[in-house]
């Protein structure tokens, strides 16, 4: 026990809270911008929140388990949908809106059918830890980290990385332990029980908002020097 909270549940909601920090980080910017990658980001992020808030729920409260597990891969979903929009947009400009909306049906419609059956928590939780790690797990993530290597300024090279480290840690990592040892799959260290899934889940909202905090002071900073020279320029 954490803070009176069984400790997985602890993690999700302490993951929970860097990804509501990130997302009150980015809401002025959000706000101000509102770019169609800024938005995808926006609502991966989230869509993540939710997700993490909603699972601890379901641990945190059984008997209300099936309905909180629904609404967290369904938050799920929305946000690894949102992600696609990243390489979509730059790769498939003429087709993204069909695209986006294609994906984001299918893993609507693959939570019918555990609904359906009546195994929500088991046969839902499989099908979302799937299309996590298919559409941002191995595609958003990966394409993050793609182009990030391609930018030429440190800001946005920083983000970039970040970002899709971040993304591949949660959506990749933790949800391939989740398909195959569940929420709660742990192992023992130096006596103490450690929650595999929950460690990557803290850790990726953390990675991302680190990544954003330094590529920002990386933009700032490359913004002085800039002005600093033209400002030698004209003295000369």
């Amino acid at each position: 026990m954490i803070l009176g909270l069984p400790e997985p549940v602890f993690f999700l909601w302490f993951s929970a809270f860097f990804y509501m920090v990130a997302i009150l980080f980015l809401l002025k910017t959000f706000l101000k911008e509102n770019t169609k990658l800024l938005d995808a980001f926006y609502v991966y992020l989230e869509g993540m929140f939710l997700m993490h808030v909603f699972f601890g729920m379901a641990l945190f409260v059984p008997s209300a388990a099936e309905i909180m597990y629904l609404f967290g891969f369904i938050s799920a979903v929305i946000g690894s949908a949102f992600s696609t929009r990243f390489f979509l947009y730059s790769e498939f400009p003429n087709y993204e809106k069909k695209l986006f909306y294609s994906i984001l049906a299918l893993g609507l419609v693959m939570l019918v059918y555990p609904v359906a059956i009546g195994e929500i928590g088991t046969m839902g939780l499989t099908m979302t830890m799937l299309y996590l790690i298919a559409f941002t797990g191995m595609s958003s993530s990966m394409y993050l980290v793609y182009i990030s290597d391609r930018e030429v300024d440190h800001g946005s090279k920083i983000k970039g990385l970040g970002g899709g480290i971040g993304m591949f840690l949660s959506s990749g990592v933790a949800s391939t332990v989740i398909l195959f040892g569940g929420l709660t799959a742990h192992m023992t260290l130096f006596e103490r029980t450690f929650y595999i899934p929950q460690f990557f889940m803290v850790l990726s909202p953390i990675i991302i908002l680190a990544s954003i905090v330094c590529g920002r002071y990386a933009d700032s900073h490359a913004l002085q020097d800039e002005m600093l020279s033209n400002v030698k320029f004209k003295k000369k």
